[in-house]
């Protein structure tokens, strides 16, 4: 390996990584922001939250490695152009395409990472984190409750339980529950009583809910003006338990398709033509763990010309328009991906009509960079860029 490739793979690693931090954080913001809710509202320990919160890192990192290709190429690039390395580089007999196979050979190893992510750690993270999650509701509802107190850590109802065992799912005795959810209220206006010799609680993954199973007992209703009740008895009923919005926010985790590995998938395409379903929701997302990987690749070259035709070093324009770019190209995605299972146009056009459009960008953009052709819009936006920062906005206050 040449200098010039060491000194070119060594300049995008910093960048790249500055990148991942900071697309990373953001798009985990939200969910941050609601797994913070357990530790202050359920008591859930940090350290278990850490945890979960790198069960998503998966489906996070899918997005945020092809943005940071791009913008490590544009600022890398956009920085030679500036200070006029380019120039001297290109000089000495080495040409833009040249420098290209640096690029190349990262934007492959990050090809390689993403494809990773996305068919093996995502499933597997997503279900790491609906198993954590279950647990958490299990153990904390469980601590919730309170022996001969009136507990309403549930939303929608109150419910008093005489005895409590200490095991690890004690059979409670003795339970008496107010609902006033208004789903349940039969008319509205009228909550429900709730009376059961014992009861457990069962989770189950399946369906995403915890349950609370009644054994003999009855449900009592009392009408406003007194003048009608009604009883139900019952030998077994389930009650399903709800722990709050940020539990069931963070419970939240999309299931299913998205989910499955190639192998269920292509499993799942097979069950779904001998049924007669008229979906391509499994072609539809076999493609895209192929796809979006793929983007590194096109983003890497992207970067390339667009660092070159920037000819300015602005990095905070530089992050704008990565941020930008990826936003088209995951509209490309979200627009695609429901024509495609309706099939109202091809699968592989569905996920992969981003990418051609990119790639034919980066072609032409290259071409013009190798050539060193004039970009107009290119340096408008450097242009804009440099009379934002010479105005009065970023300049500091003088006291």
């Amino acid at each position: 390996m040449k200098i010039i490739d060491r000194y070119l793979l060594r300049e995008l690693i910093p960048p790249f990584f500055l990148g991942i931090l900071i697309f990373t954080f953001v798009l985990l913001m939200s969910q941050i922001l609601r797994l913070m809710e357990l530790i202050v509202n359920k008591g859930v320990p940090l350290s278990t939250v850490l945890k979960m919160i790198s069960f998503l890192l998966p489906s996070i990192l899918v997005l945020t490695v092809p943005m940071s290709v791009f913008l490590t190429c544009i600022v890398t690039f956009g920085r030679w152009s500036s200070d006029n390395e380019l120039t001297a580089i290109k000089s000495g007999g080495i040409g833009l395409m040249r420098l290209s196979l640096p690029v190349l050979a990262f934007s492959l190893a990050t090809y390689l990472l993403t494809s990773y992510f996305i068919i093996y750690a995502l499933p597997a993270g997503n279900q790491a984190f609906r198993r954590k999650m279950f647990e958490i509701v299990r153990t904390k509802a469980t601590i919730g409750l309170k022996e001969k107190v009136f507990n309403d850590d549930f939303n929608g109802f109150v419910m008093y339980v005489n005895q409590i065992p200490e095991t690890a799912n004690p059979v409670m005795k003795g339970i008496i529950i107010t609902d006033y959810r208004p789903e349940q209220r039969r008319p509205p206006q009228e909550p429900l009583t709730i009376i059961a010799e014992e009861g457990w609680l069962v989770v189950d993954e399946d369906s995403q809910r915890v349950i609370l199973r009644l054994r003999n007992g009855g449900i009592h209703s009392l009408s406003r003006d007194y003048r009608k009740y009604q009883k139900i008895d019952f030998r077994i009923h389930d009650l399903q338990l709800s722990l709050g919005e940020e539990m069931a926010g963070a419970m939240n985790v999309p299931k299913g398709l998205r989910e499955m590995t190639l192998r269920e998938l292509s499993a799942k395409a097979a069950e779904y033509r001998e049924q007669g379903v008229h979906s391509q929701g499994p072609q539809v997302e076999i493609h895209k763990k192929f796809a979006i990987p793929f983007a590194t690749l096109i983003f890497g070259y992207l970067g390339i010309a667009m660092g070159v035709l920037f000819r300015r070093g602005e990095k905070f324009v530089s992050i704008a328009v990565s941020i930008g770019i990826a936003i088209i190209y995951y509209v490309f995605l979200l627009a695609g991906e429901p024509l495609g299972k309706q099939g109202r146009i091809s699968p592989f056009l569905s996920m992969w009509a981003a990418n051609i459009f990119f790639a034919a960008l980066a072609a032409f953009l290259l071409w013009k960079a190798a050539k060193e052709k004039p970009s107009i819009v290119m340096n408008r936006l450097g242009g804009v860029a440099s009379r934002l920062r010479s105005s009065r906005l970023f300049q500091p206050r003088q006291s």
